[in-house]
């Protein structure tokens, strides 16, 4: 469980570590998880070579490897099937060998516990995905306005100020109009990211002609990346390290 915990955290650590240090807003948050996600669900269909790693690593720590089934199991029972169990309507025996040449107790534990703890972890991931994709979607017209359409543009100026009508007026159509032609004019050509964007509007005194737009980017930029829930767990690597 040490070796799939560490492969599991590991990355996790990694990309928060990598959020933290971006001071990443939401946008770069949607690309980031949006890696881990695929990073994990690559380990999630690498069972095999997870499995003889870990017995590798077992071997030289002179640690014998053994598997048992899970306990309390009711009689006639089934297990919870995955994509690549086969055939649905069969009941898993423990006692046969899988197609893989693996024993019972290891087909019990890779179905069981890796894949049941695998499909947690990217179960959870995916809520805090769409979550963030979906506050970057709804939010994402705020920076790249020279790369969509101007109906696309008005369209969901007029949406977040009917969503935030206590802070953000419906002047914020008009002033995303015409903020394609300041930012050319003043920023260059590139895209800017919204910290870089409120900061120009900032530095070059635009901010009373872009009101709504600097209340907007602020709303953005006020949304954490990160949890404290999430924050707890990240210090597992390193008991995993010490451990080995």
């Amino acid at each position: 469980m040490s070796v799939v915990w560490y492969k599991v955290l590991v990355p996790i650590d990694f990309c928060n570590k990598v959020i933290q240090a971006r001071d990443a807003t939401v946008d770069a948050e949607v690309s980031n998880i949006e890696g881990l996600l695929e990073e994990l669900t690559d380990l999630h269909n690498s069972w095999k070579a997870m499995w003889n790693e870990a017995k590798l690593v077992a071997s030289n720590l002179d640690i014998e490897v053994n598997l048992y089934r899970g306990r309390g199991k009711a009689a006639g029972a089934k297990c919870k099937r995955f994509h690549d169990d086969g055939d649905a309507t069969a009941d898993t025996d423990l006692s046969e060998q899988n197609e893989a040449d693996e024993s019972p107790e290891g087909d019990y534990f890779r179905k069981s516990v890796f894949y049941v703890l695998l499909d947690n972890v990217i179960g959870g991931l995916t809520v805090r995905f769409k979550a963030a994709k979906n506050i970057s979607e709804k939010l994402s017209f705020l920076w790249k306005y020279l790369t969509i359409s101007a109906e696309e543009m008005e369209l969901k100026s007029r949406s977040l100020a009917d969503k935030y009508p206590a802070g953000i007026r419906h002047d914020l159509v008009m002033e995303m109009r015409h903020l394609p032609t300041v930012h050319c004019s003043n920023f260059g050509q590139n895209q800017l990211s919204p910290l870089q964007l409120l900061n120009s509007l900032t530095e070059y005194r635009l901010e009373g002609l872009s009101l709504n737009v600097s209340i907007s980017l602020r709303i953005l930029l006020t949304i954490p990346t990160t949890v404290a829930s999430a924050e707890r767990s990240f210090s597992k690597p390193r008991l995993i390290k010490k451990f080995f």
